[in-house]
């Protein structure tokens, strides 16, 4: 039950995106798909704290990909350019990527 997710703060902060997108998981044990989302309530009513929440729980810079991968830069250019992984935003000084995208490239 979506409501249940919602009022119960720490389970709500600890959703994170499932690669691709296509669906919500929360304490690592609730999937939810977004079809089901969708079918809910096409908008969710979310503050700001919900926002950085999301930001710290499933974006990666270079640095922590390198690390949750156990890899070196040199394999994350390698990655990107077999497009392997795909950032969701690219910077001169490194790169943001979804967290749920970088783990299913673990090895």
């Amino acid at each position: 039950d979506m409501e249940k997710v919602l009022k119960n703060h720490t389970l709500f902060e600890s959703g994170k995106v499932g690669t691709g997108g296509y669906c919500l998981t929360f304490n690592e044990t609730i999937d939810i798909p977004s079809y089901v989302l969708y079918d809910i309530h096409p908008t969710l009513p979310l503050q700001k704290q919900d926002f950085d929440a999301f930001v710290q729980n499933n974006l990666l810079d270079t640095t922590e990909l390198c690390d949750v991968l156990d890899c070196t830069r040199q394999n994350v250019s390698y990655m990107l350019k077999r497009k392997m992984i795909t950032p969701v935003k690219h910077e001169v000084k490194g790169n943001l990527y979804l967290k749920g995208d970088v783990l299913r490239n673990k090895w």
